[in-house]
């Protein structure tokens, strides 16, 4: 009878572990997924936002600089003037006062391109 006892102890522990590791491994792999997501999402929103095209660009071939990029718009130094734009990814818009231009931006190092079906352009960010 004890022998029955224990084996029915063992069978209850057995299983009871089994439910606390398969609840731990479910627990784990949520905040792993719930990691996996928050930094999904932080990517996301960086890539959305695109702070590394921020800042002041010149021509390759010019010595003053074209526009400004800042948070909310773009600011054409010449022009004095601002327009909003979006960037998904790598690809820019830009809403101008009489039409949208859409392009494709390859940012490397200090070195901005912007390429539509018309033309490509070459930018160096100016320095402080």
């Amino acid at each position: 009878m004890k022998q029955l006892y224990f084996l029915f102890f063992l069978l209850i522990l057995s299983c009871n572990s089994n439910t606390i590791k398969n609840s731990v491994d479910s627990n784990l792999n949520n905040s792993i997924k719930l990691i996996d997501s928050n930094s999904q999402t932080d990517i996301n929103v960086q890539k959305s936002k695109d702070k590394s095209i921020l800042g002041v660009w010149q021509l390759v071939d010019e010595e003053n600089p074209v526009f400004e990029i800042k948070k909310d718009s773009i600011f054409y130094i010449d022009q004095f003037t601002n327009y909003k734009y979006s960037t998904n990814e790598n690809s820019i818009t830009i809403f101008y006062t009489d039409n949208v231009y859409k392009g494709v931006f390859t940012l490397i190092n200090d070195t901005l391109w912007i390429k539509n079906d018309d033309q490509e352009d070459k930018y160096l960010r100016v320095k402080d």
